[in-house]
C-alpha cells in the first residue's frame, strides 16, 4: 500500500511508532506492517492510496534493481516527494476514476503508471546513485543519449557496444 498525503498533516501509527507526516509525504506498508491513521483535522486531510498485489510488485522491483525490494522493505517507510511527482499521480488516478467499470478491466494499467512514477522516484533518488552499473550498461546509456540512437541497426548497435556473438 503506497500512500500519498495531498492535504494535512496526519499521525502514522507503524508498527507501534507514531510518525507526524505533512503534506507531500509518501508513505508505504508492506504485508507485514500493522499501521493506523489519526488526524484531529479531517476537513483538511486529503490523501490518496495505490495498493499493489506482492508478488507482482516484487517481480517488478527485482526487474529494475536487485536491491530496490530490500531498499524498501528495510529502509524507512516515508519519503517526501516533489509537487510535479504528486501532480503527476494525481492526474493517472483522475484518468482511470473516468473510465466506466466495464472499460477498466482492460484500462488498469493506468493504475500501475501512477505506481511506476512512485517507484521511480525512489528508484532515481535512494538507489541508482549508489548502485555499481556494469559498462555495458553505462554503456548503453551513453548510445541511447545520441540522436543517432533510433536509426542504429543491430549490427551497428552491437559495435558500438563492443558486443558479439561469438
Amino acid at each position: 500500500e503506497f500512500t500519498i498525503l495531498l492535504d494535512g498533516e496526519i499521525n502514522h501509527y507503524l508498527n507501534g511508532k507514531r510518525e507526524v507526516y505533512k503534506k507531500g509525504t509518501l508513505f508505504y506498508l508492506t504485508t507485514k506492517d500493522y499501521h493506523y491513521l489519526r488526524s484531529k483535522d479531517k476537513k483538511n486531510l486529503r490523501y490518496l492510496n495505490i495498493l499493489a498485489k506482492e508478488k507482482p510488485l516484487l517481480r517488478l522491483l527485482d526487474a529494475m534493481s536487485p536491491t530496490f525490494a530490500d531498499f524498501l522493505l528495510k529502509g524507512q517507510h516515508a519519503y517526501q516527494i516533489p509537487d510535479n511527482i504528486i501532480l503527476g499521480v494525481e492526474e493517472i488516478l483522475h484518468k482511470a476514476n473516468m473510465i466506466s467499470s466495464k472499460r477498466y478491466e482492460t484500462h488498469s494499467n493506468l493504475i500501475l503508471s501512477a505506481l511506476m512514477l512512485i517507484l521511480q522516484f525512489l528508484y532515481t533518488q535512494h538507489i541508482e546513485p549508489f548502485e555499481k552499473h556494469e559498462e555495458w550498461e553505462e554503456s548503453l546509456n551513453e548510445v541511447m543519449q545520441s540522436k543517432e540512437f533510433l536509426f542504429y541497426k543491430v549490427p551497428d548497435l552491437c559495435q558500438k557496444l563492443g558486443y558479439s556473438k561469438t
